[in-house]
């Protein structure tokens, strides 16, 4: 009868079929006695059971039943407050039309395998805190698991197979074994998922989702509508998206050792729809990482955060672009590699915080920095092409084969450039340019300098050593020793000079000069004079010989070389 309050004993395989609500703990005598069925109605009538289902694993009924399992237009939400000991708790459902709900009271826990009747139908709700022991949905997708309630911790500790899996509240859900599901709501709380996740969304509000934080990978793409977190202990194949401009944050987190992570999909989809941070590496821990990402980024920041002394690393599929600036919580460490054609657009490091390393110009390939590069090492690593629509600040830029790298107008080198082999690697100045540091070193020339554009004005403030500076139209100032020929791509063309100082320097030239128009030794209308040592042929059209108000420029030929010049 209605609200019947009394205790249950099942001794044998027997059955009881509830119609109303119950008060009472139901108990077995031995392991796996005993079917309970909630048996609801055509409505999906609410009953409650107010106590425990079951004593131990030893002690438990062998099937709960929730809605009729002997009429089919039965369906039930039922209530339970208290613990469940079942072999197998089923969800029997109004066909297709109507989901049974079983509904588990704050502190109750279930020990049992919990299915559907009906593909895709059920629902699983937890009130509050509840540990599930056993697997939940295995033999066909629940329609919904509803757990996370607001204050409340929600563990599951096998496998949940269910079509929608919902954060309710900002509580946290822990979720040990594999999930699968169409869709994931973390919404505003915290989801662990421990082992493999399989979705088709996860969607994310302001909470957290943190993934394979023990073992597996993830198979979904994730979805932020709010500021919520992404923390990713493993690899990821799918889209990270967002709903707006600069929402959410993502954290490979790595570990202690420089773990490698692997993205196959987009972060972000455009400039208007992009995360707000991605983290390489966990913020203010030891942990590190190597990220490699076989797709598009779209953030307003990338920071590489790093080991104690060990540095991040993201890897840039080819054919993928960047579109975020790049950063380092760490001076003179984390990398980027740029493995093919790609493009970057938005600055990389600082000039407080340089990254370690930037690596591109892979054979064949082209990689593009539409802003300014601060890196200690910016390396040219095969025989590709580094374009730099921004200056360049460093140590160190490196040929290690025979790349080329090109200059935009008015941008800047502010770095010791260098080939690792003689006679390789090549630097186009674009336009109005200045390099104010070595350029090569003596055993270890640049191939080719192509400088001096029409109109335009490129100088170097040191030595520079290449086996052949190609000169445009426009000037090219050397402002110490070449060790190197000059060639005029077009003869009669362009302009060379040898700037000197207000005291009348040396500079040497160890190379010939060739078909230029103009050779200027010192500079004209600026006081600076200069004592040349040419050892090597000059042919220019003209020969200027640039003074200081009192003082002469001087232009000294090794003996056995040839002037074919107007001086």
């Amino acid at each position: 009868s209605a609200g019947t309050t009394d205790a249950m004993n099942f001794s044998q395989a027997g059955i009881v079929l509830l119609s109303d609500d119950f008060t009472g703990n139901v108990t077995s005598s031995a392991d796996g006695l005993g079917t309970l069925t909630v048996i609801g109605n055509s409505g999906g009538k609410e009953q409650t059971i107010t106590g425990n289902i079951g004593t131990s694993t030893s002690s438990d009924i062998n099937v709960l039943n929730i809605g009729s399992n002997t009429v089919p237009s039965n369906y039930s939400k039922t209530v339970v407050t208290g613990n469940v000991f079942a072999n197998s708790t089923v969800l029997n459902n109004n066909g297709t039309t109507n989901s049974s709900t079983l509904y588990l009271s704050d502190g109750s826990n279930i020990t049992s395998t919990i299915t559907t009747v009906d593909a895709n139908m059920g629902i699983l709700t937890l009130a509050g805190s509840s540990t599930i022991t056993g697997t939940v949905g295995s033999t066909g997708k629940l329609a919904e698991v509803n757990s996370g309630a607001t204050s409340s911790t929600s563990t599951f500790t096998s496998t949940v197979n269910a079509v929608n899996v919902t954060n309710t509240g900002s509580g946290t859900t822990i979720f040990k074994d594999d999930v699968t599901a169409t869709t994931v709501n973390v919404n505003a709380g915290t989801t662990n998922f421990e082992k493999n996740l399989t979705a088709t969304s996860t969607n994310i509000t302001t909470g957290t989702g943190n993934f394979n934080t023990v073992s597996g990978t993830t198979n979904s793409n994730i979805v932020f509508s709010g500021s919520g977190t992404a923390n990713l202990y493993g690899d990821i194949t799918g889209n990270i998206v967002t709903t707006s401009d600069n929402l959410g944050t993502v954290t490979f987190i790595g570990d202690a050792s420089g773990k490698a992570q692997t993205i196959n999909g987009n972060i972000g989809s455009s400039i208007t729809t992009d995360v707000n941070v991605l983290n390489i590496g966990e913020s203010g821990s030891s942990n590190y990482s190597t990220v490699t990402v076989n797709g598009d980024i779209f953030a307003k920041s990338t920071v590489l955060n790093n080991g104690a002394t060990a540095s991040s690393e993201l890897i840039l599929a080819d054919g993928k672009n960047i579109t975020s600036t790049i950063t380092t919580a760490d001076a003179n460490m984390g990398n980027l590699m740029l493995n093919g054609t790609s493009t970057v657009s938005g600055q990389v490091g600082t000039d407080l915080k340089k990254l370690a390393n930037v690596n591109a110009g892979a054979d064949g390939k082209i990689g593009t920095f539409n802003s300014d590069v601060y890196a200690t090492n910016l390396n040219v690593t095969g025989t590709g092409t580094v374009n730099l629509d921004g200056s360049y600040k460093g140590d160190n830029l490196t040929f290690n084969n025979d790349g080329t790298v090109i200059l935009a107008n008015d941008k800047n080198i502010d770095s010791i450039i260098k080939t690792d082999n003689h006679g390789t690697g090549n630097l186009e100045l674009s336009g109005n340019s200045t390099i104010n540091k070595v350029v090569g070193e003596d055993g270890k020339s640049l191939k080719n300098i192509t400088a001096g554009a029409a109109g335009k004005v490129s100088s170097f403030e040191d030595n520079v050593f290449a086996l052949n500076t190609n000169v445009s139209s426009g000037e090219i100032k050397f402002e110490k020793d070449l060790t190197g020929n000059i060639i005029a791509l077009t003869s009669n063309n362009g302009v060379v000079t040898f700037v000197g100082d207000v005291s009348g320097k040396t500079q040497n030239i160890l190379g010939n000069i060739g078909n230029i128009n103009t050779l200027n030794i010192g500079e004209n209308g600026t006081n600076k004079y200069v004592t040349t040592n040419v050892n090597g042929n000059i042919n220019a059209t003209n020969t200027v010989l640039n003074n200081g108000t009192t003082n002469n420029s001087e232009l000294k030929l090794t003996d056995g070389k040839d002037i074919n010049s107007i001086v």
